[in-house]
């Protein structure tokens, strides 16, 4: 009866997740009192940590988990396909089954949950697209986390981070590309862009309108 409780509970979970995240995209949302307040609350509940279930199932289940509750999605590897169907998670969770790409289009993921990044051994690349709640000190902690083996990450559509969290991406030495857009919170591209492009020597960088035609045939 606990197993089939749970599983029920976990079902609901991915269920009111993606309601949440089609009402919240709807135009006309208008949460009352304080809707700042409300939607980071309900972001941090979503997000937030659970070592006992990392513990339990192994990192890589317990980050997809993550991901899909907040909106995102995971390519395992091995697969092309992009994952993002929390009810199709299989019932007996296998350690071997590893992620590969993590796809954190219009999700609400946060630092709060970026904890679930660590032990994702086969981890290579990442994409945050209209990922507006990650901000400056989630780039920090993902660029300390993932600095031994992401190969690949793209941030844009994001008016929250700045020119501090964006610097914070020189720490991914083994990035090979970096795809950067449409960050209008970022005061100097131009200098982070030269900065990234000391520290990052090997990595090809994309920033348009700042990285030109001759940049992205290099």
């Amino acid at each position: 009866m606990s197993s089939l409780m749970t599983r029920s509970v976990r079902a609901s979970w991915g269920v009111l997740s993606r309601s949440w995240h089609q009402v919240i995209g709807s135009t006309n949302f208008r949460p009352a009192n304080n809707p700042r307040s409300f939607y980071g609350w309900f972001n941090s509940v979503f997000n937030k940590y659970d070592s006992d279930r990392v513990a339990a199932v192994g990192p890589d289940r317990a980050c997809a988990e993550w991901l899909l509750r907040c909106g995102g999605g995971v390519v395992w590897k091995g697969s092309q396909a992009v994952f993002t169907d929390y009810n199709a998670l299989p019932r007996t969770p296998s350690r071997s089954t590893k992620i590969e790409e993590i796809d954190g289009t219009d999700s609400c993921i946060m630092n709060v949950g970026f904890d679930y990044l660590k032990g994702l051994t086969e981890l290579k690349k990442i994409k945050l697209k209209n990922a507006t709640s990650v901000d400056d000190y989630a780039l920090a902690l993902l660029a300390s986390i993932c600095h031994d083996r992401l190969e690949s990450l793209e941030v844009s559509d994001n008016g929250t981070v700045t020119d501090e969290g964006v610097s914070s991406l020189r720490k991914l030495k083994k990035l090979r590309h970096l795809s950067l857009d449409n960050l209008g919170n970022v005061d100097n591209p131009e200098r982070v862009l030269q900065r990234l492009r000391e520290e990052l020597p090997s990595c090809h960088i994309e920033w348009p309108p700042f990285t030109g035609q001759s940049d992205q045939t290099d």
